[in-house]
């Protein structure tokens, strides 16, 4: 390969810095994707673990009924007092407000 002349090689700088940008701008896209797809696994595997729990549940004398009401998540409340919401609102502010900081 010939060596390039001070003009190519300039460009060749600038494409490689600017690729680098390019690169730096997806590695928390990338970290986050791999959180994601390890989290989903954990998931399935939870989900697993939970529906062989209720089939021994129900061989211990509960009903599927029964079974299926206590694995439902938790009802949020969706009521709300306005100390409540003012904290939460403010709560909300300071971890924006951290988050803009760092």
């Amino acid at each position: 390969m010939s060596e390039l002349t001070p003009a190519q090689q300039h460009v060749m700088d600038e494409a490689a810095r600017v690729n680098e940008e390019r690169m730096a701008a997806v590695e928390e896209l990338a970290k986050t994707v791999a959180r994601r797809v390890d989290l989903e696994h954990e998931l399935n595997e939870a989900k697993k673990e939970e529906k062989r729990l209720m089939v021994a549940a129900e061989k211990q004398g509960w009903t599927r009924a029964q079974v299926n009401r206590f694995a439902k998540p938790p009802k949020t409340s969706t009521r709300k007092n306005a100390a409540t919401e003012n904290d939460s609102t403010s709560t909300e502010e300071q971890a924006r407000a951290e988050l803009n900081n760092s």
